[in-house]
């Protein structure tokens, strides 16, 4: 069968009058806009608890039993419009060790990772993750993106109390963040 010639659905892929292909993605995954509502939203159905700054974001502080290490972490809304998503965690206490080791680590993460950005600075590890939402996010990836970069940054901090560089343990970290996460769903 000529997949040209298949009916389509209503706001479904579709050929312009050029026979390129166009999509109206807002209505395929129920787009909604984004603002520090979602942000807030997200936060309550994981059950994190969180304090709002002078700006509206969100603050929350991330950490589990196992790990000597704390993220404070903001979910941002910035830019112009308010519609440059961000998370940035700080990490507390960052380990003390050399500058040269510090800085190898973060290239490492960067290197085999996308997200979140690692950095160091003046003796302090922090994580970044930024994306333009101008157009809109569905609810589900929200929560997706946020999973991930949230169980990335908990991987960064096995990272930094794994000696030289195994992961054995981020990995039963990942697993139970996971579990616990798609409890919430």
């Amino acid at each position: 069968m000529d997949c040209s010639q298949q009916d389509q659905p209503p706001g479904g892929p579709s050929r312009s009058s050029g026979g390129e292909w166009t999509m109206q993605m807002r209505q395929m995954h129920n787009t909604v806009g984004f603002d520090r509502d979602l942000i807030q939203a997200y936060l309550t159905e994981r059950g994190l608890k969180y304090l709002t700054d002078k700006d509206g974001d969100c603050v929350v502080i991330l950490a589990t039993e196992d790990m000597p290490h704390k993220l404070f972490t903001f979910f941002a809304a910035g830019g112009a419009q308010g519609k440059v998503f961000s998370i940035v965690a700080q990490v507390d206490p960052s380990p003390q060790m050399e500058e040269d080791e510090a800085l190898r680590l973060v290239n490492r993460w960067n290197d085999k990772r996308r997200w979140p950005r690692a950095i160091y600075r003046q003796g302090n590890f922090v994580l970044d993750w930024h994306m333009d939402l101008e157009p809109g996010i569905s609810p589900a990836l929200f929560a997706d993106m946020c999973d991930t970069v949230i169980m990335a940054a908990h991987q960064f901090l096995s990272e930094l109390s794994a000696p030289h560089g195994r992961t054995s343990r981020s990995e039963m970290l990942l697993r139970t963040l996971l579990a616990k996460l798609q409890q919430k769903n």
